[in-house]
This record gives C-alpha cells, structure tokens and sequence, in this order.
C-alpha cells in the first residue's frame, strides 16, 4: 500500500505504509510527524540510541508526552529538548552527546528561523568556553553550515544553555558584549 500526504505543497510517498495505524487524516498526520521527528533524532544524534530507545515507539511517545506536560517546544530546539529528557530522568549524559544535541539543535535553527538573523550560537553552562553555532547558507544552492569552537576565555551564564542569534560571524567575537537568552 502506497500513502501519498501532501505537506506545503510538496507530497510525500510513503511506500511502507504498513506501521500507519491512523484511522483518519489527523492520526495519520500525527504518526507522520512522530515519525519524521524521530527519525530526524536518529540520524542527527547517533549517540541517543546508548541513553534512549528511540526505534520502540512507546518510549518515543513518553518522550512526546513529556514535551506536551512540559509544555516545551518541538521545533529547533529539539535536540536541546532531548538533553532536558535525559537530564529529568537523571542519565548521565556524555559531552559528546551534549555536543550532538546541541549542534541538531543550530541546524534546526537554520533550517526553521525566517528572521535576517544569520547564525545562532549556543554556550553550555558546563563547558563555558566551548561555543556551538550554525550558519543558514546565503544562497539556496549552498549548504548550512553548523560548526564548534573554543574561546579564549569564559563566558558567564546562569542558564545551562545560553544562546544568541546574530547578524554576522564577525558578531562571534562580540559574545560577552551582547545579552544572550536562556535555551528551554
């Protein structure tokens, strides 16, 4: 069985259409987006799958629940999301899953922001030093860009992900001047 949706003007086929147990339009649509979120984790955060079972759709769904309790986001900030997850459930999480959920969480951004802003950086609260940003392309043709690097020297923050969207790369260098916000 074939299942063709049409998603801003653009259809997707899904050819194993099998796991779709929607009786109507919404459930269908609903275990669609389920299903492009978690594979979007899948394939961005490889390291999840040590800290969470993201192929058993009950615990995928916990998670979604949690989301909606929480009230928090679904967006951008999924990968920023995740880490909350974890944390709440007290896992230890590594630096290299941090670090994989936070450059998800810049890719996202540059994908789903439509303001002039052209990169986001995130700064983790453990790891001061340490900034994580992505860059939206400036021409459709080319790729975004997310990338890490060190500072010289630390940044304050009272929030375990400080974040700040600016115009330019040359704003990098700025950071202790400008006001970040709080991430979740």
């Amino acid at each position: 069985m074939s299942l063709n949706v049409l998603e801003n003007d653009v259809y997707i086929n899904i050819e194993h259409s099998d796991k779709i147990t929607g009786k109507n339009k919404e459930e269908t649509y609903a275990y669609l987006c389920n299903s492009a979120t978690s594979s979007l984790l899948k394939s961005s955060l490889p390291s999840i799958k040590k800290f969470l079972d993201i192929d058993d759709d009950n615990v995928f769904f916990e998670y979604l629940r949690w989301l909606y309790c929480r009230n928090l986001p679904s967006d951008w900030r999924i990968g920023s999301t995740i880490l909350a997850y974890l944390r709440e459930m007290k896992l230890e999480i590594s630096h290299e899953l941090e670090v994989q959920c936070l450059l998800s969480t810049c890719s996202q951004w540059t994908y789903f922001d439509k303001t002039q802003k052209r990169i986001i950086a995130i700064q983790e609260k453990n790891h001061p030093k340490n900034i994580i940003c992505g860059e939206k392309s400036s021409q459709a043709r080319l790729e975004r860009e997310v990338f890490y690097f060190s500072m010289e020297s630390s940044l304050k923050t009272n929030y375990q992900y400080n974040y700040w969207l600016l115009d330019n790369e040359s704003d990098l260098d700025q950071l202790e001047k400008i006001n970040g916000s709080k991430l979740l």
